[in-house]
């Protein structure tokens, strides 16, 4: 998975005129994740697969609006091993926790990332 890059600099692109913006978008970003973060911790913890996959692909829909490639396209493989047709559930969940365990190192890096890009916004 490291060959994903940790920002999207295209999607980082079209924010460059609006800083501002941006930083809204990424206050959003930190409340909607957290909330869906709960929610998919909840979700793993009943073995709830449909549950898994809604929070995981909202998850992955507002990373990759603010341009958090890697974090992601982590959170797309937890969509994928949900829906996986894999008959083994207690195989799927153990995979699903696995992945789970690098949202918080990849959420950080993405962090790392852009407070290094924003200041050259500017």
């Amino acid at each position: 998975m490291d060959e994903v890059d940790v920002v999207d600099l295209g999607q980082l692109d079209n924010f460059k005129g609006d800083v501002d913006f941006y930083r809204e978008l990424l206050e959003l970003f930190d409340s909607e994740y957290a909330a869906h973060l709960e929610g998919l911790q909840a979700a793993i913890d009943a073995e709830d697969m449909k549950a898994i996959y809604e929070h995981a692909h909202a998850m992955k829909g507002i990373s990759l609006d603010v341009g958090a490639k890697r974090l992601g396209h982590t959170v797309s493989q937890i969509c994928q091993l949900s829906r996986s047709l894999e008959k083994d559930e207690a195989a799927k969940i153990s995979a699903i926790r696995d992945v789970y365990a690098l949202l918080g190192a990849r959420l950080t890096r993405f962090q790392e990332a852009i407070a290094e890009i924003m200041p050259t916004w500017e």
